[in-house]
C-alpha cells in the first residue's frame, strides 16, 4: 500500500483533567514540544477545584493549534469523561492523554506513521519510562511493571481469540476514530475506557504495540487507577497480583462477561465472532462455578473434579496453579 502524504492524517489529542494542577504544566509542555503537532486538543475538566483550569486557559493562549477545554457540569468520573473527550475528537487519529506524563517529542510523528502504513490498524499501544512524583526514572518499564501484576493472566481470559495481547495502558493509545463508532458507549459498569477499548478493537480493526517508550508514565500513589507505586509493587508483590486474587477481580470490575458477549453479538457473522462468543459463554460459566466454592472442601468436591473434567482449568495460562488456588480457598486453609 502506498503511503499516505505525511500530513494526510488529522491528529487530536484527548485529554482528560481533574484536579491536575501538580504535574499538569510539564505534560502541556511536550505536547507543545511534539516533531509532529497535533492539529487540535480536546480537554474535559472534570470539576477541578484547584488551578487547572487556568492553567489550560494560560497554555491555550500559547500554542499554534486549536485547543477547546470543555467544564463537566457535574463529575462523569474516569471512565466516561475520556468517554466524552473521545467523542469530542474529530482528527483521522485520537492520541488520549493523562493529566500527569511527559511525552517524547516523536510521540505522535511515529505513531502516524505507523497507521499511513496500513488503513486496517485500528489502535496502537507503545511501551513507556516510569517516573515517581518528583519525575526520577524508576527501575523498571510499564511493560515489566504491567508483568509483575501477572494482569496479563487476568485479561487474556476475555481477549478475542487469535490475537497477541500486548499492553493496554490508556495514556499510551492511539487510536483510529472511525472505529470508535463500534465501541462506543462504554458500558457504565465498565472499570476502566482503556481495558474496553483494547479488548474490543481487535474485533473490528488491527490492533499493533510499540516496544518503545515513547512516554514517561508517572507513578505517584494517587493516579487514577490506583495503580501501585514501584517501590509499593516490589515490596507487597502478592498484594498487587491479579492472578492469585482473579475471583476478587472479578467481583471488582463487575461482570464483565454481559458486556463483551453483548458486544462480540454485534458482529458480522463469521469465524471470530462464532470463536469469541464461543470462548466467552465457557469462561463464564467456569468463573460461575468457581464463585461457589465455599471453605468446606467436601463441599467443593463436586466443583473441582467438574472443572477439571470438562478442562476449564486447562484454558487459564497456568490451570496447576488456578486448581491449587481453588483447592487451598476450598479447604479452608489460611494463606
Amino acid at each position: 500500500m502506498m503511503n499516505l502524504p505525511p500530513h494526510s492524517l488529522k491528529v487530536s489529542v484527548g485529554m482528560c483533567t481533574y484536579n491536575s494542577d501538580s504535574f499538569l504544566e510539564e505534560q502541556l509542555k511536550s505536547i507543545a514540544a511534539q516533531i509532529r503537532l497535533p492539529d487540535e486538543i480536546i480537554i474535559c475538566d472534570d470539576g477541578s477545584t484547584d488551578r487547572t483550569l487556568d492553567i489550560l486557559h494560560s497554555w491555550k493562549e500559547s500554542v499554534s493549534f486549536t485547543v477547546q477545554i470543555y467544564q463537566n457540569s457535574k463529575n462523569l468520573g474516569y471512565t466516561k469523561n475520556f468517554e466524552k473527550v473521545m467523542r469530542l475528537c474529530t482528527g483521522d487519529i485520537i492520541f488520549l492523554a493523562d493529566h500527569d506524563d511527559i511525552w517524547r517529542p516523536d510521540r505522535v510523528s511515529l505513531c502516524v506513521e505507523e497507521f499511513q502504513k496500513d488503513e486496517l490498524l485500528g489502535l496502537i499501544t507503545t511501551n513507556a519510562e516510569l517516573i515517581d512524583a518528583e519525575g526520577t526514572l524508576q527501575a523498571i518499564t510499564l511493560r515489566e511493571y504491567i508483568n509483575l501484576m501477572h494482569v496479563h493472566h487476568f485479561w487474556c481470559f476475555f481477549f478475542p481469540p487469535g490475537n497477541t495481547m500486548e499492553l493496554w495502558t490508556g495514556c499510551t493509545m492511539a487510536i483510529r476514530r472511525t472505529f470508535l463508532n463500534h465501541l462506543l458507549p462504554i458500558p457504565n459498569h465498565f472499570a476502566c475506557h482503556d481495558i474496553w477499548i483494547y479488548l474490543c478493537m481487535p474485533l473490528y480493526a488491527k490492533i499493533k504495540y510499540l516496544d518503545t517508550c515513547l512516554i514517561q508514565y508517572r507513578l505517584h500513589g494517587e493516579n487514577y487507577s490506583t495503580a501501585p507505586t514501584v517501590q509499593n509493587l516490589l515490596a507487597h508483590p502478592s498484594q498487587w497480583n491479579y492472578y492469585n486474587t482473579i475471583l476478587e477481580t472479578l467481583d471488582f470490575h463487575g461482570d464483565l462477561f454481559h458486556p463483551l458477549i453483548a458486544q462480540a453479538k454485534k458482529m458480522p457473522e463469521g469465524s471470530l465472532k462464532h470463536r469469541f462468543l464461543q470462548k466467552l459463554y465457557r469462561h463464564q460459566k467456569h468463573f460461575a462455578r468457581r464463585k461457589k466454592i465455599c471453605q468446606h472442601f467436601w463441599k467443593n468436591i463436586g466443583i473441582f473434579l467438574g472443572e477439571i473434567l470438562n478442562g476449564g482449568y486447562f484454558f487459564h495460562p497456568q490451570g496447576f496453579r488456578s486448581m491449587l488456588y481453588d483447592f487451598v480457598k476450598g479447604s479452608g486453609i489460611k494463606s
